[in-house]
């Protein structure tokens, strides 16, 4: 699937995500300001690979470059203070980590600060949420690899590698 905008699984509705799918985040962004696409969660994400055919966010082939590991390519997977649930299981997330700028939605929404901030490879924002970040791999990313700023969590079975350019942490627990 070819991600060129901002994907937003609106408060109430849920999105799963079969296991075998390839997102291919556009690094261009959106509109004229090239806000870095971000994947707004307000309702609930289920992202549920198996070992042998996993979830994968990533950018084009030809942009998963060593290069690029600490480029942020695009913005992150984001769930709002509305989102309830969240599973990613045997899924990998690579190359985000763009700056926040004017216009991005977590900037918009009051989660991050636009020219501040980087996104992290996944957030949560919702001290109520339950949240899973299970068999996974996070890498090749500029900022955080999961910065939890509220929920109840599970974090197990996963690979961190190559996140943080300065100063960020593979798992961020506030």
């Amino acid at each position: 699937i070819h991600l060129d905008r901002h994907l937003v699984i609106p408060e109430g509705e849920s999105l799963t995500i079969e296991p075998g799918v390839t997102i291919l985040v556009d690094d261009k962004g959106v509109g004229v300001n090239h806000v870095p696409v971000e994947i707004s969660v307000k309702g609930n994400l289920y992202a549920l690979g198996t070992e042998a055919q996993p979830v994968t966010f990533t950018v084009a082939p030809e942009l998963r470059t060593e290069a690029n590991t600490f480029k942020g390519l695009w913005g992150g997977i984001v769930a709002y203070a509305s989102c309830q649930e969240m599973a990613l299981d045997h899924v990998v997330i690579e190359y985000t980590g763009a700056q926040v700028i004017e216009g991005s939605p977590a900037a918009v929404a009051g989660i991050y600060t636009a020219g501040d901030d980087l996104y992290p490879q996944v957030t949560t924002n919702n001290i109520e949420g339950c949240y899973a970040l299970t068999h996974s791999i996070i890498r090749n990313g500029a900022s955080d690899g999961l910065y939890m700023m509220g929920g109840k969590g599970i974090v197990c079975h996963n690979t961190f590698a190559a996140n943080g350019y300065t100063g960020a942490e593979a798992v961020n627990l506030k």
